[in-house]
């Protein structure tokens, strides 16, 4: 699961950005049913999906345009 990025980074970094992206999910797994909540209160399920049609999207293009680091053989 974290052998991969495990490579890319130094060791001294690898915990600070395993710890970040951990807690990026965990914010979005608490926040999602929230919002999703608010959107069906204020409209219907086309809206949800919409909504998120668009978040995939967006997630896309970000995940698209990330340039991964060489790794150089020692």
């Amino acid at each position: 699961f974290s052998t991969y990025p495990m490579s890319l980074t130094s060791p001294a970094a690898y915990p600070i950005a395993y710890g970040v992206t951990n807690t990026g999910a965990g914010i979005g797994a608490g926040l999602f049913p929230l919002i999703a909540g608010a959107i069906l209160d204020a409209s219907t399920w086309s809206a949800l999906f919409a909504f998120l049609a668009v978040s995939s999207l967006i997630c896309f293009i970000v995940l698209t345009t990330i340039v991964e680091p060489r790794v150089e053989e020692h």
